[in-house]
């Protein structure tokens, strides 16, 4: 019988799906380093966004799956670099052809060697770990009588773990990685039928670090697998941690090819994005990177592969290599912080052992577009005449009708015909200097950023032929509104070739 939702922990899946979509919709989470986070749809009084952290990329599901043996050698040899589990699914192969782990592995690179270690109530093996210049990925396989007790069952067969499950958690002391992890609950396909964790992990490391790491000519690369305990208040359990060491063959390892491009890409009929820069590409073992650096002093910054047709690359050999992270930089203006404007884009496998290829070909149809700070602004009263036009940046705007209840401004703005969108790609919000006086429950919420503009122009029904939007704001007889574009959508509709003769 499935637990009810008040007995999840924040371990279990929030996607209820089978892991084999999971893994095939894996490339499309977009990733960003912990400083930046991602946007939520509220901003402080300060005009500045608040943050959480990213929830996309760093999901955790929980499934059992009974799929068939495989029975191709290459995934037969990657079965093997998992000493001491009985794992045999697709989900692994599916997992590690998006990772990049199956290009490596199918050209026979691996200079990490798996592992299996044996604690007390807990078995641990780490594998495919990879290290290249600035990432460093790797699977951590976990079965323990901590599981067992508490895992269960749900309707449609997956497993997943209560809330009082121990919490794991994974450390790499001589190299810290910034990045997200995926992890999954699932069967082993033995007669045992026990529960196994598995923590697929990708985490962009310091270049300087990995250079460090090296340059000591090092034998093997420690790992921490921390367990901490589900505590109440009144309990004091301690947090155990298992210490694990894999072997490292530093003649093995194989540099990264950097190639530089400083390749510009021209961006027609948008009044803020004007053109793009393809600024370097990175050839790994495992996947193939890209840079696209923005502006200096762009105040927007870009989503890929987030609305229409995803990019991918393909090579001249009619080889696809599919997004798997996108990596926005700078979303937040950090005083006495310089980053490049920009986006790091990760896509599966690599032509590092395809000596014929000469060139790739990026294809893009469009990218997301948001700005940091507000692109324009407006007044309003609720009881003046309507419709009233408001001119943002190359739009004009109906506002059909204003009103105010709940706490909340409330505007209609025309859907013209052309518009098949259900989101207009504006966000709405109070001036961040507004004067306003509130009542102190209110005005608390108001300061901390609770609820204000959710500020999104979008339909909210079928029927609906306009755009709603809704602004978290006091009941006054002046508005003064500012707009921001919010991942407005920008035609791209473009193959970009990219020549990599350099890269031998």
């Amino acid at each position: 019988m499935e637990l009810p939702d008040e007995h999840e922990s924040p371990l279990e899946a929030v996607l209820k799906k089978s892991l084999i979509q999971f893994a095939k919709e894996l490339p499309l989470c977009y990733q960003q380093p912990e400083e930046d986070m991602v946007v939520t749809k509220t901003r402080q009084r300060s005009g500045r966004r608040r943050y959480t952290i990213a929830a996309a990329c760093m999901v955790v599901l929980s499934l059992s799956l009974g799929f068939a043996v495989q029975k191709s050698p290459a995934f037969a040899a990657m079965v093997k670099g998992i000493p001491g589990f009985s794992i045999v699914s697709d989900w692994l192969d599916t997992l590690r052809e998006h990772d990049g782990v199956e290009n490596a592995q199918s050209h026979a690179y691996s200079p990490f060697e798996p592992v299996v270690k044996q604690f007390d109530g807990v078995t641990v093996s780490i594998s495919d770990v990879y290290l290249t210049s600035d990432k460093l990925s790797y699977k951590v396989f976990i079965k323990s009588d901590r599981l067992k007790q508490h895992v269960f069952k749900r309707q449609d067969g997956s497993l997943d773990l209560n809330r009082e499950a121990p919490a794991y958690s994974v450390n790499i002391p001589e190299i810290a990685d910034g990045g997200s992890s995926a992890g999954v609950v699932i069967e082993s396909s033995d007669d045992a039928k026990e529960p196994i964790l598995v923590i697929s992990r990708i985490g962009e490391v310091n270049p300087e670090d990995v250079n460090i790491f090296l340059n000591q000519n090092p034998k093997e690369l420690q790992f921490e697998i921390s367990i901490r305990p589900y505590v109440d208040e009144d309990d004091k359990q301690t947090t155990d941690t298992l210490k694990m060491s894999v072997p490292f063959h530093h003649t093995d390892w194989l540099e990264d090819r950097i190639i530089p491009l400083h390749q510009t890409v021209k961006v027609a009929g948008d009044p803020d994005l004007r053109e793009m820069t393809l600024e370097h590409i990175k050839i790994t073992p495992t996947n193939t990177d890209l840079d696209i650096k923005l502006a200096d002093g762009a105040d927007y910054y870009l989503l890929f592969g987030h609305s229409g047709a995803v990019p991918y690359v393909t090579d001249d050999k009619g080889k696809k290599y599919q997004l798997h992270t996108d990596t926005p930089q700078n979303m937040v203006d950090v005083p006495g912080m310089k980053r490049m404007n920009g986006n790091k884009l990760m896509f599966t496998g690599s032509p590092y052992f395809d000596e014929s290829v000469k060139s790739l070909t990026l294809h893009l149809d469009q990218v997301l577009l948001t700005e940091k700070s507000p692109g324009g602004s407006f007044t309003l009263s609720l009881d003046e005449t309507y419709p009233k036009k408001v001119r943002f940046k190359d739009q004009e705007l109906t506002i059909t009708g204003a009103s105010y209840k709940n706490d909340y401004l409330r505007l209609k703005i025309k859907k013209e015909s052309t518009d098949h969108n259900k989101r207009l790609g504006i966000l709405f919000a109070m001036h961040p200097e507004a004067k306003v006086s509130l009542n102190p429950e209110l005005q608390e919420h108001f300061d901390k950023g609770i609820g204000i503009d959710s500020g999104e122009a979008r339909v909210r029904s079928e029927q609906d032929d306009y755009y709603e939007v809704r602004v978290f704001a006091p009941k006054l007889e002046t508005y003064e509104i500012v707009m921001f574009r919010e991942a407005a959508p920008v035609r791209i509709n473009q193959d970009i070739t990219i020549p990599i003769r350099s890269l031998r």
